[in-house]
């Protein structure tokens, strides 16, 4: 919610609108993104054949859902 809305839990818009991020390229950097910060990126961060992964089934899609309803976004298994 935070890198592409630009606003706080709060709702306080807090980026200027050329720092926030597109939804997928935000989900990278949560995701192989913080594989490659933590030097696990060999075999984590990505789907991909032999890579280890953790798998979550969500309330919704976190590419359709309207901005504010991100945050209400919950993990159904994982």
């Amino acid at each position: 919610y935070w890198l592409t809305t630009g606003k706080t839990i709060g709702g306080i818009q807090h980026f200027a609108d050329d720092n926030k991020l597109d939804r997928k390229t935000a989900l990278a950097l949560y995701t192989r993104g913080s594989a490659q910060l933590v030097q696990l990126h060999q075999d984590r961060g990505v789907l991909k054949a032999g890579y280890l992964a953790d798998f979550i089934l969500l309330t919704d899609d976190y590419f359709k859902v309207a901005d504010e309803q991100i945050m209400q976004i919950e993990s159904l298994l994982t």
